[in-house]
């Protein structure tokens, strides 16, 4: 409020001054920022404090948005090898949206051509620019979007007649099944609504324990699209599911067959639906097998419990990691040094990052 009423204060010469004074120092102290995450990153110091990653830590600690953050890790690391890019921040001859975009395609052999060639330009020209730079781009990231029913064809999951599933090869042939809910490959048929895609290091992460897969029911009125690029072995996959699965999902809808198929997978494969499974018939018991580097199952399984399905390193402040992926079994006391693998424990849960970092 302060502010406000300072800038309403001001004649218009001075307050169009003050703003020019001020957005140089934003350019200043965005070229600070990013040498500082970048070195951060370099460090990897968020990982002693408790974060799977920087982008968690530039989240959950430093308050960005998730594409706040996105942007400015991919700008950091660009300027990490290329330190040219601060100077043209500082100076303002490029923005941060700019270095963002350039970032993923700048190599030692082209970053004086492209840093040259995209300066003063806009996100659309940029964009063109790579284009033409770069003809052949990296695939589009995967999504994962919510819509609205009313956005969906036919009413969402029901309907069966309105929309269609392709698989796109760049031919002509196209093999649709009755569904509305994916988003067409480049080439596919246009009447379909397309997705919007997002980093994939933004998505939140998919709790064990809360519905993992809804299959639209009356009850849910949520409804997700799902759009990535994949191989012609996924693709060959899916048709043989497809006729597997005819019986049960006549329509062979995608929707149906990766529901089923990643259902099949989870029971059999989630540590959590396996304890559920575990609790309803009695324990088998434990101990008469010889000592192991191998943590056995019904030790895994009382340490997912117990670790809740979630790294379980805290920080010095007492900050706990909130990882749920990539998690591995680690002995406290390692094995070579005497430590038992049957025993809960001497075993925990940890992600990628900490394990490295013990």
């Amino acid at each position: 409020m302060d502010e406000l009423r300072f800038c309403r204060a001001l004649a218009d010469e001075a307050l169009l001054a003050r703003l020019k004074t001020l957005v140089v120092q934003e350019q200043r102290h965005l070229a600070g920022v990013l040498a500082s995450l970048g070195e951060v990153d370099r460090r990897r110091l968020f990982s002693p404090r408790g974060f799977e990653s920087m982008f968690e830590y530039c989240v959950s600690e430093l308050r960005y948005s998730e594409g706040a953050a996105y942007r400015r890790i991919h700008a950091a690391r660009a300027a990490r090898d290329f330190p040219e890019i601060l100077s043209y921040l500082a100076d303002g001859i490029l923005s941060l949206s700019a270095v963002s975009l350039l970032a993923p395609h700048l190599t030692p052999e082209n970053r004086a051509d492209l840093l040259t060639r995209a300066q003063g330009k806009r996100k659309r020209e940029l964009e063109r620019m790579i284009a033409e730079f770069l003809p052949l781009p990296p695939p589009q990231a995967d999504s994962i979007r919510y819509v609205a029913p009313a956005s969906i064809q036919g009413g969402g999951a029901g309907g069966d007649a309105e929309g269609a599933d392709h698989f796109d090869l760049g031919t002509s042939s196209v093999v649709p099944s009755a569904t509305g809910g994916l988003p067409p490959s480049p080439g596919a048929n246009p009447a379909a609504p397309a997705g919007q895609s997002r980093p994939s290091e933004s998505g939140p992460p998919i709790q064990e324990d809360g519905p993992l897969l809804d299959r639209g029911g009356p009850a849910s009125a949520a409804r997700v699209r799902f759009s990535f690029t994949a191989s012609e072995t996924l693709l060959r996959a899916v048709e043989r599911a497809r006729e597997l699965l005819r019986h049960k999902h006549p329509l062979a809808r995608l929707e149906d067959i990766f529901c089923e198929v990643l259902l099949e997978y989870l029971s059999r494969h989630d540590p959590g639906r396996r304890l559920r499974r575990r609790r309803t018939r009695p324990r088998a018991r434990a101990g008469g097998a010889a000592s192991s580097r191998r943590v056995p199952q019904w030790v895994r399984d009382r340490v997912w419990e117990r670790d809740q399905g979630r790294c379980s390193f805290r920080a010095a402040d007492g900050r706990r990691c909130e990882a749920r992926a990539w998690l591995e079994f680690d002995h406290v006391r390692p094995y070579a040094l005497g430590g038992a693998s049957d025993d809960p424990a001497n075993v925990r849960l940890l992600c990628r990052a900490h394990k490295v970092l013990q």
